[in-house]
């Protein structure tokens, strides 16, 4: 019984992690989700920033400010979609937040594959070393939530509205 509940997680968790490649490799890809209507209900509003206001040089007998002026963005040409995963969260674009988690589930998938081994040898009756199998199912337990964490973590960000 405990050997199948241990296949069905790990069946589960590499799962997790095929999907959240999947969905790195979807986040490459040209995205249509901008021409896509809004779930919630709430109309859909411009995504281009409004223009920018050029002022007028200076006259001769004004000093030029001391500061340099911050490096502007180039603004998206009129109808051009925005990408989505190029919206910030947090500091970070969608695209950024997708590659760190991304990250981590492999790190993480790592580190059960190398649990894993230790468990799966005390399921079949060999006895490892009591305490690396404590170790081994206590990893796996932590990594597992932590990849639920993460998984809920990214759907927040997906979530947010830019």
């Amino acid at each position: 019984m405990r050997g199948v509940l241990i296949g069905i997680l790990a069946v589960v968790t590499l799962g997790t992690v095929v999907f959240v490649l999947i969905d790195m490799y979807a986040a490459r890809a040209p995205s249509s989700a901008a021409s896509a209507p809004v779930a919630d209900g709430a109309p859909a509003t411009d995504p281009t920033p409004p223009p920018t206001v050029v002022a007028p040089p200076p006259s001769p007998s004004v000093s030029p400010p001391a500061l340099a002026p911050a490096p502007a963005t180039p603004a998206p040409a009129a109808g051009t979609p925005v990408d989505p995963m190029d919206v910030v969260i947090n500091g970070k674009t969608r695209r950024e937040w997708h590659i760190y988690f991304a990250e981590r589930q492999r790190a993480m998938a790592e580190e059960m594959a190398r649990a894993q081994p230790i468990v799966d040898r005390a399921e079949r009756g060999e006895e490892p070393d009591p305490r690396e199998l404590g170790d081994a199912q206590t990893t796996l337990k932590q990594l597992r939530e932590r990849i639920k964490q993460d998984i809920d973590a990214l759907a927040t960000i997906d979530a947010a509205s830019p």
